[in-house]
Formats: C-alpha cells, sequence, structure tokens
C-alpha cells in the first residue's frame, strides 16, 4: 500500500508556491469644487458699483499689426485702468478715448474726443503695459461713462470700443 500511495504521490500535480502581496487601495480622487455662477441683471450693469467691468478689444489698423486690450473696473469712485499693447513699435504710444460706438479705419478719429487716457512705452518685442487709475470717467455714470465708447491707438494704429465683460 505505501508503494500504491507513492505512485499516486508521485503523478499527483505538483503545486507551485504564489507569492501574495498586499496592494493598498489607492485614495479616492478628492471631489471637484462647485462653481456657482451668478447672474447679474441687465439693470444692474447700468449703475456703478464696485467691481464692474468693462474690456475695449483692440483690433489693428489697416495695414497695422497693433492689437491688445484696454480693461475698466469700476471702484468705489475710481475707474482703474489695465493696458496691454501687443505688436507695437518700440517707442511711446497714445491711448485716446472717443465717441463714436464703432471702429472705422476710414475715419481712424472715430468721433469727439472724450480723454487721453494714457501713454504707454512699448519695449522692443513690441509690448506695452500700464495700470493707471482715473477719478473723471466711471464704468457708466452719464456724461463721463466709458461703456460704448471708443479706444484709439495713435489715431488709428488699433481700435476697439469699450463693452462690458461677461
Amino acid at each position: 500500500m505505501s508503494l500504491l500511495l507513492l505512485a499516486l504521490f508521485a503523478c499527483a500535480p505538483k503545486h507551485e508556491s504564489v507569492a501574495v502581496t498586499h496592494h493598498e487601495a489607492a485614495p479616492a480622487p478628492e471631489p471637484a469644487p462647485m462653481v456657482v455662477e451668478e447672474k447679474v441683471a441687465e439693470e444692474d450693469l447700468l449703475v456703478p458699483s464696485s467691481g464692474l467691468t468693462a474690456i475695449a478689444q483692440l483690433e489693428p489698423g489697416s495695414g497695422s499689426g497693433v492689437g491688445g486690450a484696454v480693461a475698466f473696473t469700476q471702484s468705489d469712485k475710481t475707474l482703474k485702468v489695465a493696458i496691454n499693447l501687443t505688436g507695437a513699435a518700440p517707442g511711446t504710444h497714445v491711448l485716446r478715448l472717443r465717441d463714436g460706438g464703432s471702429c472705422t479705419f476710414s475715419q481712424p478719429a472715430a468721433g469727439p474726443q472724450i480723454e487721453d487716457l494714457a501713454v504707454v512705452t512699448a519695449t522692443d518685442d513690441g509690448l506695452a503695459h500700464a495700470d493707471i487709475t482715473l477719478t473723471n470717467l466711471s464704468l457708466a455714470d452719464g456724461d463721463h461713462a466709458v461703456l460704448g465708447k471708443v479706444v484709439i491707438v495713435d489715431d488709428g494704429q488699433a481700435c476697439g470700443v469699450v463693452v462690458a465683460a461677461r
């Protein structure tokens, strides 16, 4: 009988040892933050209040490579203006605010001049930046409002209409 057991044992399939490793579960990803969009009523855009913004996207005039943006932010009694030009020739450039409501480069003056906004200096790479604060203009306050006005660079190098930012 012992021979029979030996024969059965010799014919039986051999078991290989298997190493078992312990894997820790990956931490659960953090939930994405909730985004809450606040809707602003149209009438709220007509009353200047702190934090309201507007922007003029500057498009190049005929044959010009000048572009950029002018952003306006209303504070309590001041209007903060951030100017960014690209593609400008090195040197000084004048930005003016005019009546007109549209940019027509066949008439680069657009309308009567309201205000010289700033004189900026472009570097050799064509960039110019300035942050200014104005006390004589506001975002949407009657005769002193910038909404709907036109920003002109160097009387026609670039032009953009000031619109409420969204």
